[in-house]
């Protein structure tokens, strides 16, 4: 099934890039850049919901060095992420 929709709809731009970082094919890159852009969707929850903190700032901190996390961070398929989030995932990893 994945096939048949991805033949019709194309590759999502995250899945794109962690097909070609990772090697994966298009049904587990799909797999996974959902789950990655749901961690930012949950951050970003957090963020909107209760303001910056300390914890999830240091959350941010500590997972954006990984590679997977950028990339879906830095495509940001069709804005799932607001700009006052990314305003203050900026100023954070800003200072780094």
């Amino acid at each position: 099934m994945h096939a048949k929709v991805k033949a019709v709809d194309g590759v999502e731009p995250v899945a794109k890039a962690f097909m070609e970082r990772y090697n994966l094919t298009s049904a587990e890159a799909a797999l996974w850049s959902r789950a990655v852009q749901m961690n930012w969707l949950i951050w970003q929850t957090n963020y909107l919901f209760g303001g910056p903190s300390k914890d999830l700032e240091s959350t941010i901190r500590g997972v954006f060095k990984y590679p997977d996390v950028q990339i879906a961070y830095e495509i940001n398929e069709d804005s799932l992420l607001s700009p006052e989030f990314i305003a203050y995932v900026e100023s954070i990893i800003g200072e780094q």
